[in-house]
């Protein structure tokens, strides 16, 4: 068996065993560094939760054989379907909690290509979309009181103007 065609543990803060080839798994650049560092270990501790790890490993494997397409930045409407594979499209339905999360798990383990078509989801969620609408897909309570939110309009109505044209 090829040296990059041997398994390797990813092992997740919730004692998940993920089991990926190393050439897999060198899609993220924190997991290829720790592969170099330290080429004798079979098992690799990740600060991520199992059912995370396991998309990230199904992201992974499709894209050993299919390139991620380049997504424009800033995206230029809410229509994520345009400029992203049928499979990236499939794979980031995900409940905005869970494409968050996603986020922030590409973000540690350095997968640029995930890391943009995360960061393009969540602003696909919010195109178009009011301060409220955002707040209720989020999930984030609104701790202004009324007054302070008249206060922060007043303040940036500049922005708000730019904003909205």
């Amino acid at each position: 068996m090829d040296e990059a065609d041997k398994p390797i543990v990813l092992i997740s803060n919730d004692n998940q065993r993920i089991e990926i080839s190393k050439k897999v798994a060198q899609g993220s650049n924190f997991i290829k560094n720790d592969i170099e560092s330290f080429p004798d270990h079979t098992e690799y501790p990740l600060a991520i939760k199992g059912e995370l790890l396991t998309k990230i490993k199904e992201y992974l494997e499709h894209h050993q054989t299919e390139e991620a397409k380049v997504i424009p930045t800033p995206l230029p409407d809410g229509d994520l379907k345009k400029y992203v594979t049928d499979f990236d499209f499939k794979f980031i339905d995900l409940d905005p909690n869970t494409v968050a999360e996603l986020l922030l798990a590409a973000n540690t383990l350095d997968i640029q290509p995930l890391l943009t078509l995360t960061a393009a989801k969540i602003a696909s969620f919010m195109k178009g979309k009011t301060t409220e609408e955002m707040r209720a897909i989020f999930k984030i309570e609104n701790d202004f009181t009324p007054e302070e939110y008249k206060r922060y309009q007043e303040e940036n109505q500049w922005c708000l103007e730019n904003f909205s044209s």
